[in-house]
């Protein structure tokens, strides 16, 4: 009988060091779970689930060809540079691929680059498309700043290139981007 009672508490003495162990560890996760929840909920609560999908969206992709078949420009006279673009371009977010529609017809001579600026900030653009070779368009491409929620006037610059990669124009336009969320 003596030998069982000493089995008996040295199984009580192990199950009393052990209970503090599990009781932290058991704190620690409920604490652990709760600062994952608060987190998430703040994160969510400031739009980061946008800049955390934005990271995972490559840029739009050039392509040959054209916006539409509507309107196009076939013939350019002697050194006039012409392109089209959508003048109105939409963003569910600043985070994802909006309507950006930039087109360098067939046509032309030049190839074009097209820059956006903030009226606040003509120093830093919001947006430089690629290089766009005549008969190459972009149709959707996300922003490279990432303004609030809201509709801007903005400036579009135009630059032209020549086949040597000197600048042989830049033309000023007017562009209106809105962000809606």
């Amino acid at each position: 009988m003596s030998q069982t009672t000493v089995e008996n508490s040295k199984v009580q003495e192990v199950s009393e060091q052990q209970n503090p162990k599990l009781f932290r560890a058991t704190v620690l996760l409920i604490m652990s779970a709760f600062m994952l929840v608060f987190t998430v909920i703040v994160l969510k609560s400031m739009g980061i689930h946008h800049v955390i999908a934005g990271m995972f969206i490559s840029d739009g992709v050039v392509k040959t060809g054209v916006i539409s078949q509507d309107g196009q420009i076939t013939s350019m006279p002697g050194n006039k540079i012409l392109y089209r673009m959508n003048k109105n371009i939409v963003f569910d977010n600043a985070w994802v691929r909006g309507s950006i529609q930039l087109e360098n017809p067939e046509a032309g001579k030049y190839d074009l680059e097209f820059s956006f600026y903030m009226p606040s900030n003509k120093q830093k653009p919001i947006y430089v498309s690629p290089l766009l070779k005549p008969g190459e368009c972009i149709l959707s491409d996300k922003l490279d700043e990432h303004p609030n929620k809201g509709s801007y006037s903005c400036i579009c610059i135009v630059k032209a290139y020549d086949s040597d990669g000197s600048v042989v124009g830049t033309f000023d336009d007017s562009v209106r981007i809105t962000i809606t969320s």
